[in-house]
């Protein structure tokens, strides 16, 4: 066998970063990203800029001692594959390290930024982000629609990630298939700044981040 060159290993390891932030379930979930995001930095020759991401995070109050998965369970009472693996595609598509399916125009970026979080003050479905944004630019999570995913809309600015989710209410048996025909969108982020800036919650989204927190005594 040949051995690869530096090229074909950086390669590799990026496609492998892609593949683990929008399947992370499949990774073994968040103790895989760092792992893969520090090879990668490694191979490029960039093992401070992982280093300074992953203290951005903790300065921004995403990431704690139980690193993102802990920063997103402590704001909004619950853990999800699909959530803590968009907090890290933002900075593997800051650093040119996501590949992303469809890139909307400047316009459509400039829509839906500044649409977005009003948008999102009335409850939606999962349909109705993909009628209303078109398809996204990375799917984190899996194609079937009946199930939870984060959808993430970008250019070279900070992606916007709506967040769906189609689970059972806190102390409620889980049931496969899901409870209700798709997922409901339960808040939309965007910008680099900590979860309590970045998070606009549905009514829906807000009602069951009250119970996940009360469930979890916080």
């Amino acid at each position: 066998m040949t051995r690869p060159s530096g090229d074909e290993v950086r390669s590799y390891l990026l496609g492998q970063v892609d593949l683990a932030l929008r399947r992370p379930d499949v990774y073994g979930g968040e103790m895989s990203l760092p792992v893969l995001l520090r090879a990668a930095a490694f191979a490029h020759g960039r093992v401070e800029d992982r280093e300074a991401e992953q203290e951005a995070f903790r300065a921004r109050g995403v990431a704690n001692a139980a690193i993102v998965g802990g920063g997103v369970e402590v704001f909004f009472g619950f853990r999800d594959h699909d959530l803590v693996a968009s907090v890290y595609a933002e900075g593997a598509h800051r650093r040119g390290r996501l590949t992303l399916d469809r890139t909307p125009s400047p316009a459509e970026h400039r829509r839906l930024r500044g649409t977005a979080g009003p948008w999102a003050a009335v409850d939606r479905d999962h349909h109705e982000v993909v009628d209303e944004f078109g398809p996204p630019s990375v799917l984190i999570g899996g194609t079937n629609p009946k199930y939870g995913k984060t959808l993430g809309y970008g250019t070279a600015d900070p992606l916007v990630f709506f967040h769906l989710w189609n689970g059972n209410r806190p102390g409620d048996p889980d049931t496969r298939p899901p409870p209700r025909p798709e997922p409901l969108l339960l808040a939309v982020r965007h910008g680099d700044a900590g979860f309590a800036d970045a998070v606009t919650f549905t009514p829906r989204g807000a009602d069951l981040r009250a119970r996940f927190l009360d469930a979890a005594g916080r």
